[in-house]
């Protein structure tokens, strides 16, 4: 009956499921988020994110480098969200996205050649690269990033939006998919005055030390503006 509906109503289905029983960091999207500001979906996958985001910003461009996700993120969101079927990285070019062929582990999909992604059954399709910067966004206040590995060279070509915007960022990062992946962001975007932070009981709290001992966390919050009340 679910693949019956409307592509906008599995994906609104998926998102305001996702907001009761998914990532907790989706409820700091209204704080984060600006009504007169651009918001950027970097790794949209299914558009969860890019749904929510839509309700808190004056606009929304999703980057989904998956021939079948960025299709069906078309159909989903027409005109309100910009979707971009495009692999964002620090040059452009063209690159091989890997795709674990196992059940749901297409949301794992990476152009990073240090994640090793260990599946024995994996696809490969040609994907585009573009530098963020290179898109001349309108001004933006949040970019939320979900690579699998990708996330550094992502910055490295966002660098002029992080100095005009100082956008808040969502970075989800784990060493598994790349060595050192937090280390080497939280090195990266000190440069920027950005500080890292992680949501836990309901709260933004400073990530302290070299990062939390708690696997379970592995959406970081990095800020270098005040939150707007």
């Amino acid at each position: 009956m679910k693949e019956l509906l409307p592509p906008s109503l599995r994906v609104a289905r998926r998102a305001l499921r996702s907001w009761r029983n998914g990532e907790p960091e989706l409820h700091l999207l209204p704080k984060l988020c600006s009504r007169d500001l651009l918001s950027v979906d970097v790794g949209a996958n299914t558009g969860v994110y890019s749904w929510h985001l839509a309700r808190f910003s004056a606009g929304v461009i999703a980057f989904e480098p998956q021939p079948e996700h960025a299709a069906f993120l078309i159909r989903a969101f027409g005109r309100r969200v910009d979707v971009q079927q495009v692999a964002l990285s620090d040059a452009p070019g063209e690159a091989k996205l890997r795709v674990p062929l196992g059940e749901h582990q297409d949301g794992r999909a990476t152009i990073e050649m240090q994640n090793a992604l260990t599946d024995d059954a994996i696809r490969e399709i040609p994907v585009m690269c573009r530098r963020l910067d290179s898109y001349n966004l309108p001004p933006t206040g949040l970019v939320k990033i979900d690579v699998e590995g990708h996330e550094l060279s992502v910055l490295r070509g966002a660098e002029a939006i992080l100095v005009r915007d100082r956008p808040h960022l969502i970075i989800e990062a784990e060493d598994r998919h790349r060595p050192e992946a937090l280390a080497s962001i939280r090195k990266y975007l000190l440069d920027f005055g950005y500080r890292p932070f992680v949501y836990r009981n309901g709260a933004l709290v400073p990530l302290e030390g070299s990062g939390p001992r708690d696997p379970g966390f592995v959406n970081f919050v990095f800020m270098a503006r005040a939150l707007v009340a």
